[in-house]
């Protein structure tokens, strides 16, 4: 993950309307079955730690909003697909 991350998933969970709260609890850990604490998603955006599969949620979460929003990525000049 790279510093702009945290941003951009912030950025993505506005856009649909998403608290971080809120959808951190709906990831799943797969080592213990259990939600996520939000403080772990933000800890995994701002690169403070790796844990590969919410990486990997946070990128579709991105994408996600990239696709339903589209205009909106391209106005900011950036590309609307990862």
């Amino acid at each position: 993950m790279y510093p702009d991350k945290h941003k951009e998933l912030k950025e993505a969970l506005r856009l649909l309307n998403i608290s971080l709260r809120g959808w951190s609890k709906t990831l799943i850990s797969p080592n213990t079955g259990k939600s996520i604490s939000h403080t772990a998603v933000i800890r995994v955006s701002q690169g403070h730690e790796e844990t590969e599969w919410i990486q990997s949620e946070i990128e579709s979460i991105i994408n996600k909003a990239k696709e339903q929003f589209p205009e909106y990525y391209k106005a900011k000049g950036g590309t609307t697909y990862v």
